[in-house]
């Protein structure tokens, strides 16, 4: 019973009330069971649900841990083993065609959004890039933007999906862009 309910009949109780203050009084008791009895219900509702919180916390703890991916293997993404020096990385052709095959995959190990300045599309910003990912193996970075794959400028997804075509013909291709404001060049090639 709160505070103000307890005073008030308390104060009408003591002042000689008359039939209609009595009445008043049963009313407000029976407002104040009802709110009480609804009290109750929503303790009993917050006491499951912290119970069942605690056993989700419970069962998530014995969850085994996932072991760290091993060196050259992307979380989300195909595999990829890389050798690169000066500017130029090969990678073979059984994993490349393995990337080429899922795109979605692929483009799970790292956040790509499109680079606007001026108002114009000047090519793909890499975020969020995963540190055993396909992007990470041939040398790419955090903050790059690729403005230009095998020759083709990045000015819209439609000219991504088209130079992602035509990678898979080619034994090698070029990707140029924009590093901390310096522009930047790496080779790729597709071995055998």
């Amino acid at each position: 019973m709160t505070r103000f309910a307890r005073g008030l009949l308390v104060a009408l109780t003591l002042a000689g009330c008359d039939q209609g203050a009595k009445a008043e009084v049963a009313e407000l008791r029976e407002g104040l069971a009802a709110q009480t009895t609804i009290i109750g219900e929503l303790r009993a509702r917050l006491d499951r649900v912290e119970a069942d919180l605690a056993a989700a916390r419970d069962e998530r703890s014995r969850v085994p841990s996932i072991p760290p991916s091993e060196p050259g293997a992307a979380v989300g993404s195909p595999a990829l083993a890389a050798t690169c020096s000066a500017g130029r990385c090969t990678i073979a052709r059984a994993d490349f065609e393995g990337l080429m095959a899922d795109p979605s995959a692929l483009m799970k190990a790292a956040r790509v959004l499109p680079n606007i300045k001026d108002g114009v599309h000047t090519g793909f910003k890499l975020f969020g890039i995963r540190p055993s990912s396909p992007f990470a193996a041939i040398g790419l970075q955090n903050g790059d933007i690729v403005m230009e794959i095998g020759g083709k400028p990045m000015h819209s997804i439609e000219a991504a999906l088209a130079a992602h075509a035509e990678l898979r013909t080619r034994k090698d291709w070029t990707i140029k862009g924009e590093r901390r404001g310096a522009p930047f060049e790496l080779t790729v090639a597709v071995g055998e």
